[in-house]
């Protein structure tokens, strides 16, 4: 016994420092000798759900509880599991009955208030988010509860209090960066960005170096809000070389980079993203936005292509390959542009209009005036920008000619 609870607790700490492969050697060695062991199913459910793999997860929290039907965090986890899942409702019924019948558990209290403001229903997630912050034994989990607090209170247009909340966190964790990249947040959002900067400044002197990376990730994000660009991209170079490995890092700077006008060097950093993480369609898009910037439609069109391969549930990369294609001019591309426009129309659902506008323009351009005016006319028929119905309007002008 005395050995099975050295490696559970080894195993804990594994998962805490986020070594989830350790951990799953620890707790599968552990189900070797009890493979009904609760508290090695309920790692292993946390491993699964680290890791992406939620069917699994479910799976292992079903054990649990069958193991021992009163385990309050298996069933917990089963139902986070079902989240995963796409069963977010469900989660959110299950979740909410297990905070009511256990009023004195943070972690039931807080996964309710959690799902609930997932769910869209921020005012209703307040009361457990905030019984949660008062059972909460661990500064740490304290910290957390009230960042995400303050982010439900942001969202629900409440600043003031979300600035509390934050502050709060803070207060109470004044070495984490969370806290502050919060209360940053809730600054700038309600217009101050001055003060969300030397909310910054203030945590680059107090939390650890290694939170750095992120803090001057936000402090690019918001020196950019600012039009400061060349300061935003000094900002996220530093973030960069504290972090090399860190792919989204890398695809941040190559934005800025663009947006200041360096095709070049937003090049180079839109390149090592994409080596950083291969599989990722980002950095393939924004290499395509560069190239589009510097009128090297070919290079934009490859890349647009891996980035759609890569994603082929975003419209995004599929809508631009379309751009890219009409820029060309044939007539093989005006139609590929067409059915990649009509794609990205479906990708998008009918609240993106940008897709079906630009499918209206293929059309034009493929002398399907007819249907190219019913795309119009339903577009006129909703909520458009000005500057978008002027564009469609004069389209239709054309048409007519």
């Amino acid at each position: 016994m005395e050995h099975e609870a050295a490696v559970l607790r080894i195993a804990r700490q594994d998962l805490a420092r986020g070594q989830a492969e350790r951990a799953r050697e620890q707790y599968e060695q552990i189900l070797q000798a009890d493979p009904r062991n609760p508290e090695a199913l309920v790692g292993l459910t946390y491993v699964a759900l680290a890791t992406g793999a939620a069917e699994e997860a479910r799976s292992l929290a079903e054990q649990a509880v069958k193991a021992q039907p009163d385990y309050l965090e298996a069933q917990i986890l089963k139902v986070v599991a079902g989240e995963a899942l796409g069963e977010l409702d469900e989660a959110v019924a299950q979740m909410t009955l297990l905070a009511k019948t256990h009023p004195d558990s943070c972690l039931a209290a807080y996964h309710a208030g959690r799902l609930l403001a997932a769910a869209g229903k921020g005012a209703e997630a307040l009361p457990s988010l905030r019984r949660a912050v008062d059972l909460a034994d661990q500064v740490g989990r304290r910290c957390d509860i009230l960042n995400l607090m303050g982010y439900v209170l942001q969202d629900l247009d409440q600043l003031g209090d979300a600035i509390r909340a934050h502050r709060r966190a803070v207060e109470i964790f004044p070495s984490s960066c969370k806290g502050y990249e919060g209360l940053a947040d809730a600054c700038a959002r309600g217009g101050d960005v001055d003060a969300a900067l030397a909310v910054l400044d203030e945590a680059l002197a107090k939390v650890a170096e290694g939170d750095h990376p992120a803090l001057w990730q936000k402090q690019a994000e918001l020196l950019a809000a600012k039009g400061e660009l060349p300061a935003a991209v000094a900002s996220a170079e530093r973030a960069c070389e504290r972090l090399p490995d860190g792919a989204q890092g890398w695809l941040n700077l190559a934005s800025l980079r663009l947006l200041a006008g360096d095709t070049t060097g937003a090049e180079r950093a839109a390149k090592r993203a994409s080596e950083l993480d291969p599989t990722a369609w980002q950095p393939h898009f924004q290499r395509g936005m560069i190239c589009d910037a510097a009128a090297q439609g070919n290079q934009a069109e490859v890349a647009y292509r891996k980035a759609a391969d890569l994603a082929p549930d975003r419209w995004e990369p599929t809508n631009n390959l379309g751009l890219v294609m009409l820029a060309h001019g044939s007539p093989a591309d005006v139609f590929e542009a067409e059915q990649l426009f009509r794609r990205a129309t479906e990708l998008a659902g009918p609240t993106e209009v940008q897709p079906r506008f630009n499918r209206a323009r293929a059309l034009a351009r493929l002398q399907q005036h007819a249907e190219c005016r019913q795309v119009c006319d339903e577009l006129l028929a909703g909520d458009l920008p000005d500057e978008l119905r002027q564009r469609v309007q004069a389209l239709v002008g054309e048409l007519s000619k």
